[in-house]
């Protein structure tokens, strides 16, 4: 890619050019255009090449406004990241599958990526149900792209990966559920702590978010039939918050099932029956 310096330009159309394959500076504004450039590179850049190119923007930028040291700072990050790379490179390139389907991540209550993730863990685990949490992060992947393990890490990257399988109660189940709807849904927006609904695999639910703490979840079912409340139900997830917990790092679960498979499908998305949010937009 060619080199080129933008001029009078905002940051906006700065980080379109970074975009583009172009290194980006804005006379006018410098300050502005470094910090649109370490906002990008705050969130996980989609390939190793725009991470780079941010990090060269930038130097770009603070070479224009005559910060030659804080430059050759950016320059030297882009070297270290490499240098960190190259000994787990041939690993986070391992090409473990190819999606038939597009595999992203964004709706309010699944995803394909999320659905791909718990269709994994019902299997790999021997589970009749699972959690996923409901993240946003990852690398999208368009339909015949190879998912390779960097993918699968960069939908999974956190300091406690860990896999679990344990019985719950058909009570216990739509008590997480509440809790988490709660903590969405709340109508004090004190109360509501952000993210998305918890993701869940093998059973169907219906969301009532308007309705209050503890009669949003109900008609839950596991193969058409009613769960129970005093029912035990093996249960998937990862991502446990209890100090202590441990097991299997959720990207070696993802990473057998999709060796095994060479060829994903489609995933179809289990999606909650939702009522009384037609007209809400916030819904995806």
């Amino acid at each position: 890619k060619n080199v080129s310096t933008l001029t009078n330009a905002g940051p906006y159309k700065s980080l379109a050019a970074l975009y583009r394959g172009d290194i980006a500076a804005d006379a006018g504004r410098t300050d502005e255009a470094v910090a649109e450039y370490d906002a990008f590179l705050t969130s996980p850049p989609p390939t190793d090449y725009l991470r780079q190119v941010g990090l060269m923007g930038k130097a770009a930028a603070l070479q224009k406004a005559g910060k030659a040291p804080e430059a050759a700072a950016a320059l030297d990050m882009a070297a270290a990241i490499d240098a960190m790379r190259v000994p787990h490179q041939a690993k986070l390139a391992e090409k473990l599958a190819v999606s038939e389907g597009l595999l992203y991540r964004r709706g309010n209550f699944n995803g394909s990526w999320d659905q791909l993730i718990l269709d994994a863990m019902m299997e790999v685990r021997g589970a009749q149900i699972a959690f996923s949490p409901g993240f946003r992060w990852g690398t999208s992947i368009l339909p015949g792209q190879a998912i390779t393990f960097e993918h699968v890490m960069d939908q999974t990257a956190i300091t406690y990966p860990y896999s679990t399988l344990s019985d719950m109660s058909g009570e216990m189940i739509k008590n997480i559920l509440e809790d988490v709807c709660d903590n969405l849904f709340n109508p004090d927006p004190y109360k509501q702590q952000g993210g998305d609904m918890v993701r869940v695999g093998g059973m169907s639910y219906t969301c009532d978010p308007n309705a209050a703490m503890g009669s949003r979840i109900r008609d839950m079912r596991l193969d058409g039939k009613p769960i129970e409340a005093g029912k035990t139900y093996k249960v998937a997830g990862w991502a446990p918050v209890a100090e202590g917990a441990s097991g299997e790092p959720i990207w070696d679960v993802v990473a057998k099932w999709l060796r095994d498979r060479k060829v994903v499908t489609p995933r179809q998305l289990n999606m909650p029956k939702l009522v009384g949010v037609a007209r809400n937009p916030g819904i995806a």
